[in-house]
Order: structure tokens, then sequence, then C-alpha cells
């Protein structure tokens, strides 16, 4: 395999090393963000806590909307 030389800003040089997993190469980081297949993306989210901050955005508007359900119909 032949190696190659890309230029990147320092923006996107930060980014990649934020992405990049503790043992992971650069290489391997531009295979695993390249490749797709039909499970692409799957769990992505699991090691975030975004589920946690969607269910209390969730819980926040439910309650609002029963707030103001309640004084429309008073």
């Amino acid at each position: 395999m032949a190696d190659r030389t890309i230029r990147l800003s320092e923006e996107n040089w930060e980014r990649l090393r934020d992405l990049k997993r503790p043992d992971e190469s650069l290489d391997d980081l531009l295979e695993r963000l390249t490749t797709t297949d039909e499970w692409s993306g799957f769990g992505v989210l699991a090691e975030t806590d975004i589920a946690d901050g969607m269910a209390d955005a969730h819980d926040q508007l439910e309650d609002e909307l029963q707030r103001t359900t309640d004084d429309g119909f008073r």
C-alpha cells in the first residue's frame, strides 16, 4: 500500500484528533469514518449521555404541554 500526504487545517486536525480512539492510528480512524455498511451508525450514541439529555428534554416538554393543556381547560 502506498502512503500519501494530505494537508489539513489545524481545525480539521483537532477534529480528527478528538474523534480518534486511544488505540487507533489516524489511518484506522479514517478507515472507520469512511467505511459504511448497513449497520453504519448503529449504536453510535451508546457511549454518550445524549439519551439522558433527550429523555430530560422529553420530560420537560411533556410537563410543559400538560401545564399548558390544563391551563387552557380551566
